[in-house]
C-alpha cells in the first residue's frame, strides 16, 4: 500500500481536484503493473530453467559422446587381447581424462594394468604401470610411473591386510581371488606405500623385495681382526635403530676401503668436520635423490630396509606416531625426517651417498672417497663373550672336543641351553646339532641334513637371534614332569616364550627338536 500511497500523492499535486474516479484509476494502474511484472518473472524463471536444462541435457549428450569415443577407442587399441575391466572412471583427476584398472589373461600368466587417458582432439592413452596377478611373485610388490600424474598399483595378499597408503592417501582396492588384493592409487607427487595390518602393525612395502631383504640389520661379529683392522670407539647415535645398534661397544674398523658395496657402514669426516658413522647408499657415477623418505638410485627403489626412512628402527610415520602418543616430541620435525626430498644428484667418480639408520641422528650428504677413515666391520666377539660365564664357554669347549654327552652330567637345564646358543652364536652348526636329544622318537632330523640347511647364509641373523635368546632363558625358569622339561622365560614384547626338553635314558635334560619360539 505504500507504492499506492506515494501514486495517489503524485496524482494530488498533479491534479487540481480529487475525486474517486482518479483514485480507482491509480490502484488498477498499480495492480496491473505488478500482474504484468509476475508473469515476465514466470516467464524469465521457466526460460533459465529451459536453459539450464538444454545445457545439461547438452553436456550429458557431450559426456555420451565422450564415453562413446572413449569404449571405441580402449576396444580398438585391446583388440585381440583377452581382458576384463576391473575398474573404469571418467573425470578421474580433471575433466575429460579417464582411469582404468583391467586384467589382461596372457598365456600363462594374468597381468593387471592401471592406465591413464586423457581427451583433446581425441582420446589419448598417456601412461601405464602393470602388477602381475597370476602366479603372484612376492619379489614384485608394486610398480609405478615415472612421471606425473604418478600411478602406484600392486598385489598383496589381503590376509590381516586393513588398508594401503599411498603418501598419505588411501588407495583404492578390488579383491580379487586366491585372497589376494589389487590397490591402485594416483598421487601428484612421488609417494611412499604403506600397510596397516589388521593386528595394528605399519609395514612399508618396497617396489620389489628380495630374499636380503628378510634378513635383519645387524651389527656383524668379528671373530679375529685382520693386519688392517682396528678398534675405535665413536659414541654417536647416528646408526642407532633402537638397540644402541653400532656404540654399545667398541667397533672394529678396516681402514681397507676397496670393493666398497651399496649398504657397507663407513666412518668418515663429515661435511662439519666431525668424524661419524654411516651407509653407503649411493655409489660413484650413480643417480641419487631422496622422494618421501624413499632412496632412489638410477630411478629404482631398491628393495632394503636401509633405502627408507627411520627413527630409532621405526620405518613408518603412523606407527612411529602411535608409539610417541602422550610423550613429548616435535611433530613436525618427525612428519619433515619421514617426508624428507633430497634433490636429484648425479655423483662423481670420486662421490658416495651416505644415509644413516637413524635419521633423526645424522645427515643424508655426498661425501668424496678423500674423507673416509674406513668400513666398520662390526664389533668384536670379544664383546660377547663375556654374556656367557667361563663356566659355560668350558663345558662349550670340552663337549666340541670329546662330543660326549656326559660333560653335562648334573649341569642345570638353563645352562645346558645357553651353552647350546654360545655355539649357534659362534656359527658352530655342528655343536649345536649335537645337543640335541639323541632319544629315540624324538630326533627328527640328521646331522648332515642339519648342516646342509644351516650355512653361512643367515648366520649374522641367526647369532643375534641366540645371543638375544641366551639372554632372556637366564631370566626364565624350568619346569619338568617326568622326562619332558620346559624353560619359560619372557619374550620382549611381554609374551611367554617356551623352550622344550627331554630327559635322555641316562638322565641328562637336552633341547628338544624345534624348539618353539
Amino acid at each position: 500500500m505504500n507504492e499506492i500511497k506515494r501514486q495517489l500523492q503524485n496524482v494530488l499535486e498533479e491534479e487540481y481536484r480529487f475525486v474517486n474516479k482518479n483514485e480507482q484509476a491509480v490502484i488498477n494502474h498499480i495492480q496491473n503493473r505488478k500482474k504484468k511484472n509476475r508473469k515476465v518473472s514466470v516467464v524469465a524463471i521457466s526460460f533459465i530453467a529451459l536453459l539450464a536444462l538444454v545445457l545439461l541435457a547438452g553436456f550429458w549428450q557431450q559426456d555420451r559422446q565422450l564415453h562413446a569415443k572413449f569404449e571405441r577407442y580402449f576396444e580398438e587399441k585391446m583388440f585381440g587381447k583377452d581382458y576384463d575391466i576391473l575398474f573404469r572412471q571418467f573425470d578421474y583427476l580433471k575433466e575429460q581424462d579417464a582411469l582404468v584398472a583391467f586384467i589382461e589373461y596372457e598365456k600363462e600368466r594374468k597381468v593387471i594394468y592401471l592406465a591413464y587417458f586423457e581427451y583433446e582432439d581425441g582420446w589419448e592413452w598417456r601412461q601405464t604401470t602393470g602388477a602381475q596377478n597370476n602366479p603372484y611373485h612376492h619379489e614384485r610388490l608394486w610398480s609405478s610411473t615415472v612421471q606425473e600424474p604418478f600411478m602406484y598399483a600392486g598385489v598383496i595378499e589381503t590376509a590381516h591386510l586393513d588398508k594401503i597408503l599411498v603418501g598419505q592417501k588411501e588407495a583404492h582396492t578390488v579383491k580379487l581371488d586366491n585372497d589376494l588384493t589389487y590397490w591402485f592409487a594416483v598421487s601428484e607427487k612421488a609417494a611412499r606405500i604403506v600397510v596397516h595390518k589388521t593386528n595394528g602393525e605399519w609395514v612399508r612395502l618396497a617396489e620389489s623385495i628380495s630374499a636380503e631383504n628378510d634378513e635383519a640389520i645387524t651389527v656383524p661379529v668379528v671373530d679375529s681382526l685382520s693386519p688392517t683392522q682396528s678398534f675405535i670407539e665413536l659414541k654417536v647415535d647416528t646408526m642407532d635403530r633402537g638397540n644402541k645398534d653400532y656404540y654399545e661397544y667398541p667397533l672394529v674398523v678396516d681402514s681397507s676401503i676397496e670393493n666398497l658395496q651399496r649398504g657397507d657402514v663407513i666412518t668418515y669426516i663429515n661435511n662439519n668436520g666431525q668424524q661419524t658413522i654411516s651407509r653407503v647408499l649411493g655409489l660413484p657415477n650413480e643417480k641419487i635423490e631422496i622422494k618421501n623418505g624413499s632412496v632412489i638410485t638410477n630411478m629404482n627403489h631398491i628393495a632394503h630396509d636401509y633405502m627408507f626412512a627411520k627413527i630409532m628402527g621405526e620405518p613408518v610415520y603412523e606407527q612411529y606416531m602411535e608409539k610417541m602418543k602422550g610423550q613429548h616430541f616435535n611433530e613436525q620435525e618427525a612428519k619433515n625426517i619421514y617426508f624428507t626430498s633430497f634433490p636429484h644428484t648425479q655423483l662423481a667418480a670420486n662421490e658416495l651417498f651416505v644415509v644413516p639408520d637413524n635419521w633423526a641422528r645424522g645427515a643424508a650428504e655426498v661425501i668424496t672417497l678423500d674423507q673416509l677413515r674406513g668400513k666398520i666391520a662390526g664389533y668384536a666377539r670379544q664383546n660377547y663373550d663375556a654374556l656367557w660365564s667361563e663356566k659355560e664357554r668350558d663345558l662349550y669347549t670340552q663337549f666340541k672336543m670329546a662330543n660326549d654327552v656326559e660333560i653335562f652330567r648334573g649341569v642345570d637345564p638353563i645352562t645346558y641351553v645357553r651353552v647350546q646358543l654360545y655355539a649357534k652364536f659362534l656359527i658352530d652348526e655342528q655343536t649345536n646339532y649335537r645337543m640335541y636329544t639323541s632319544k629315540e622318537g624324538h630326533v627328527l632330523w640328521s646331522e648332515s641334513e642339519h648342516m646342509k640347511e644351516n650355512t653361512i647364509i643367515g648366520s649374522e641373523k641367526n647369532r643375534f637371534w641366540a645371543l638375544r635368546r641366551a639372554k632372556l632363558i637366564e631370566r626364565g625358569e624350568f619346569q619338568e614332569n617326568g622326562d619332558d622339561g620346559v624353560i619359560k622365560y619372557k619374550l620382549e614384547n611381554g609374551d611367554t616364550g617356551i623352550w622344550t626338553m627331554t630327559k635322555s635314558n641316562t638322565g641328562i635334560w637336552q633341547s628338544n627338536f624345534l624348539p618353539i619360539q
